[in-house]
């Protein structure tokens, strides 16, 4: 855990913004370092050293231009920035397809909005997220499909990790992060993630658990 979690927030409502910072004020090892509206707001801050970033995945392009930001855009400019960034969704959960367009960008988590007590205990889920444990909701996982018990364990960025590392078993880590252009840290994390969930420790083991279970054959493209 580091010693102090530098947070980015954005959200298309100036009151959800609000929300969010009353709920980690006074927590000391968190720092909000930047709020954002649009996502002319919020490029500017992906300059900055942070950790998390809250991402609504309905965040307008600008104050003039209300349609929604794409996703690729602000993890790509995370990727060419170097930076290792935990991103986690914020979604009403209406549309499983934008939701699997968050995983497939590189989203570790999605939160959906209507979950009031990911919000409540906003601080813990925060550092859970730093801490690398999954705080995906299962609103989520239901709206993609993955309802069984195997699969709603692991979120949706931990299985699509895992199927690459299926898929190219000879590929470096490097590599297989730029295939699916997230950061190597980020990447790292999710496969260590997913082994721990199936009880296993290393990468061949998770594909033969993966097998027994029939996961592959479950993930959503």
């Amino acid at each position: 855990m580091k010693d102090k979690i530098r947070v980015v927030m954005s959200d298309g409502h100036l009151s959800m913004l609000d929300g969010y910072a009353s709920r980690l004020r006074g927590h000391l090892d968190i720092e909000v370092v930047g709020c954002a509206l649009s996502g002319d707001e919020l490029f500017p801050l992906l300059e900055r050293n942070f950790d998390v970033l809250l991402l609504d995945l309905n965040l307008p392009k600008s104050e003039g231009d209300r349609r929604v930001l794409p996703i690729y855009a602000v993890i790509q400019r995370l990727i060419r920035k170097n930076k290792a960034v935990s991103v986690v969704g914020i979604s009403n959960c209406e549309n499983p397809n934008v939701l699997r367009a968050a995983f497939q960008a590189g989203v570790v988590d999605v939160i959906c909005k209507a979950e009031s007590q990911f919000f409540i205990h906003l601080a813990s889920n925060i550092r859970k997220v730093v801490d690398n444990k999954s705080v995906t909701s299962t609103a989520v996982l239901t709206a993609m499909g993955l309802q069984d018990e195997d699969l709603v364990a692991m979120s949706a960025s931990e299985l699509a990790a895992l199927q690459l590392r299926y898929a190219y078993p000879n590929a470096t880590i490097s590599e297989l992060a730029q295939m699916h252009t997230r950061a190597e840290s980020t990447f790292r994390n999710l496969l260590s993630r997913s082994y721990d969930k199936l009880g296993v420790d290393n990468a061949l083991a998770a594909v033969l658990r993966a097998q027994e279970l029939g996961i592959f054959q479950q993930i959503p493209n």
